[in-house]
């Protein structure tokens, strides 16, 4: 069964995102997170790129991830890649990865940059976060295909 996808407007910014509907079935799709380490610190992707952008997780959802990361340097020196996979649950507003999920890092040329994947309980969201080396910049995005499932009265929405 097919599952509109209507589109939803953030009266803050007036950015128009998708609202995705869970009503007896469960749903599918791609969403990019897009954004910039300079550095070895951690630093959270959003969804295109926008601060606070994240997949919030429905009430007795659970979403199944399969991510795919790519990385390039400013200078064009160094790039990295990168997938991660596995599910976090909203179970009674308590949102927390199934299991350990997997993350593999391939570095295509050195220095590289590593992602991190993680079930964020304040937000109620899916997060993703790299992180770089020391005095480069690179910019990265990761596609992520994702199947969610949840109360038929529930939605998922982007914050």
């Amino acid at each position: 069964m097919s599952v509109p996808i209507p589109k939803i407007q953030d009266p803050a910014t007036n950015e128009v995102f998708n609202q995705l509907w869970l009503n007896k079935s469960s749903t599918n799709f791609n969403v990019v997170f897009r954004g910039s380490v300079t550095g070895t610190g951690a630093v959270e992707l959003f969804v295109d790129g926008i601060t606070g952008k994240r997949i919030v997780l429905p009430q007795d959802g659970c979403i199944t991830y399969h991510a795919r990361m790519s990385a390039i340097a400013t200078d064009y020196s160094s790039g990295a890649g990168g997938i991660a996979q596995g599910s976090i649950t909203n179970l009674n507003g308590t949102v927390a990865a199934v299991a350990n999920g997997t993350v593999t890092t391939f570095p295509t040329s050195s220095p590289a940059v590593t992602l991190a994947v993680a079930a964020d309980n304040t937000n109620k969201a899916l997060t993703f976060t790299v992180a770089g080396t020391s005095g480069k910049t690179h910019y990265c995005e990761i596609t992520v295909d994702l199947s969610c499932a949840s109360n038929p009265d529930t939605i998922a929405t982007f914050s």
